[in-house]
């Protein structure tokens, strides 16, 4: 978490992997180096993200996999709205104004 109000980055690794393998916390850690606050989830073919869905979801339905990554990502929103020191950013990872970071 940064110090003072910065934007949010969320990192999905790659296919099957986990928010807690090397390469999400590396491009977790090269966002926060930019002054951003970062969420890393676990790629919906990880065993994590299937454990934590519905009981009837199959991965690879891209249309469910949307449904359940935004469920995710709103409910992130939802808890860092309650923060002064988040903007949420929903589309893409601009970059922070100049001092902000």
């Amino acid at each position: 978490k940064q110090a003072s109000k910065s934007p949010v980055a969320y990192v999905i690794p790659g296919l099957g992997g986990h928010r807690l393998g090397s390469r999400a916390l590396v491009l977790a850690e090269l966002a926060f180096l930019e002054g951003y606050h970062v969420v890393c989830f676990s790629n919906n073919l990880n065993w994590e993200f299937i454990q934590a869905a519905p009981a009837n979801y199959l991965p690879g339905y891209l249309n469910d996999d949307l449904r359940y990554l935004r469920q995710a990502h709103a409910a992130m929103a939802e808890i860092l709205d309650g923060t002064a020191a988040a903007e949420i950013a929903p589309f893409g990872m601009p970059r922070p104004e100049a001092g902000t970071a």
